[in-house]
C-alpha cells in the first residue's frame, strides 16, 4: 500500500506541478527580495522628489528643461510613496504570516504549513484577523479568476500583454533614442521579444500539454520584464553617475558641466531617470503595480503546490 501511495505521490496532476519545501523556500526568498528592492527603490525615489526643490540638481534640470516642472514634484513623490507602501504591505504580510505560522507563508491566514494539515478546525484567530482575511479574499477574488489556475488566465494575460507590451515598446524606443548604450538596448529588446513569444514557445516546444508549467513560465517572465522596466533601466543608468554626484552639493560639481561629452550624454540619459511626463509616470506606476499582481498570482500558485506536496508527505507518513 505504501509503495502504491508513493507512486501516486510521484504522479503529477494535469494542471499542477509538485514543489518541494526547499524550492518553495527559494521562491519565497525571491518574491520577498523583489518586494524589498521595489519598495526601497520607490521610497528613495519619493524621498528624492520630495526634497528636490531648491537643490542644485533641480536648478540644472530646470535649466536644461529635463523632467516635469517643480510644482508637480510632490505629486510624483506621493505616487511613488503609495507604490512603495503597497510593496511594503506585501513584505509585512509575508514576514508576519511566516512568524505567526512558524513556517514560510505569504499571508498570516494562509494554510501552507504542515501544522494546518493536521488541524480540523481553527478558532484561535482574532476577529480582526478574520475581518482582514475576509477583505483580502474579496480583494484577490478577481486575481484568483485570472491567476495561473483561473479559467480567465489566458484572456487576462492577453489584455495585460497588450497594455504592457505597448508601454514597454514605447520605453524601448525612448531607450534607443536617448541611451547610447548598445548592450543595454539590445538586452531590453531581446527580453521584450522573448516575453512576446513565451506563450507560443512554451506551449509548442518545452511543456506541451503541461498547462501549469506553461502558465507559470509566462507569469515569471512577464514579472522579470516588469522589474526591468520599472527600475532596472533607471538603476543601470544611475550607476554610471554615482561617482560624479556630490552629496554635499546635492548635485554634480560645476566643473563637470563644462565637459561637453559628459553633458551631451547626461542630458539624454537623465530623461530615462526622471519623470518627463504624466504618461511616463503612469507607465512607471503600471509596471510597479504589475509586479504586485504577478507576485500575488505566483504566491497563490506555489502556495497551492506547497500545500499539496505537504499533504502528500503527511499521507505517506500516516501510512
Amino acid at each position: 500500500m505504501l509503495q502504491q501511495l508513493s507512486r501516486a505521490v510521484l504522479q503529477t496532476p494535469r494542471k499542477a506541478i509538485q514543489l518541494s519545501y526547499w524550492r518553495f523556500a527559494v521562491w519565497w526568498i525571491i518574491i520577498l527580495s523583489v518586494h524589498v528592492v521595489t519598495c526601497v527603490f520607490n521610497a528613495l525615489y519619493a524621498y528624492g522628489y520630495w526634497n528636490l526643490k531648491g537643490t542644485y540638481l533641480n536648478i540644472c534640470l530646470e535649466f536644461y528643461h529635463i523632467g516635469m516642472p517643480e510644482p508637480y514634484h510632490h505629486t510624483i513623490a506621493v505616487i511613488h510613496g503609495i507604490v512603495s507602501a503597497v510593496h511594503g504591505t506585501c513584505i509585512l504580510l509575508m514576514l508576519g504570516g511566516s512568524l505567526r505560522q512558524n513556517s514560510l507563508a505569504f499571508t498570516p491566514w494562509s494554510s501552507s504549513t504542515v501544522g494546518d494539515q493536521l488541524k480540523t478546525s481553527r478558532t484561535t484567530s482574532s476577529a480582526v484577523l478574520q475581518n482582514v482575511s475576509r477583505a483580502y479574499g474579496n480583494a484577490t477574488y478577481l486575481c484568483g479568476l485570472c491567476g495561473v489556475n483561473g479559467k480567465y488566465f489566458d484572456a487576462a494575460l492577453i489584455c495585460r500583454e497588450i497594455v504592457e507590451t505597448a508601454l514597454q515598446t514605447a520605453q524601448a524606443y525612448r531607450m534607443s533614442v536617448l541611451l547610447p548604450r548598445t548592450l543595454l538596448n539590445r538586452a531590453y529588446v531581446i527580453l521584450l521579444a522573448a516575453n512576446c513569444w513565451t506563450s507560443i514557445v512554451a506551449d509548442s516546444v518545452f511543456f506541451g500539454r503541461d498547462e501549469a508549467r506553461r502558465r507559470f513560465t509566462c507569469i515569471v517572465l512577464d514579472g522579470m520584464l516588469d522589474l526591468m522596466a520599472c527600475m532596472g533601466v533607471q538603476l543601470l543608468v544611475m550607476a554610471n553617475y554615482v561617482g560624479d554626484y556630490n552629496p554635499s552639493l546635492y548635485g554634480f560639481d560645476e566643473t563637470i558641466w563644462y565637459d561637453d561629452e559628459w553633458v551631451a550624454r547626461a542630458l539624454n540619459e537623465f530623461r530615462m531617470v526622471v519623470v518627463v511626463s504624466w504618461s511616463d509616470l503612469v507607465s512607471r506606476t503600471i509596471f510597479s503595480l504589475g509586479l504586485v499582481i504577478t507576485t500575488t498570482i505566483v504566491c497563490d500558485f506555489i502556495t497551492d503546490l506547497h500545500r499539496q506536496y505537504q499533504h502528500f508527505v503527511l499521507l505517506v507518513v500516516a501510512r
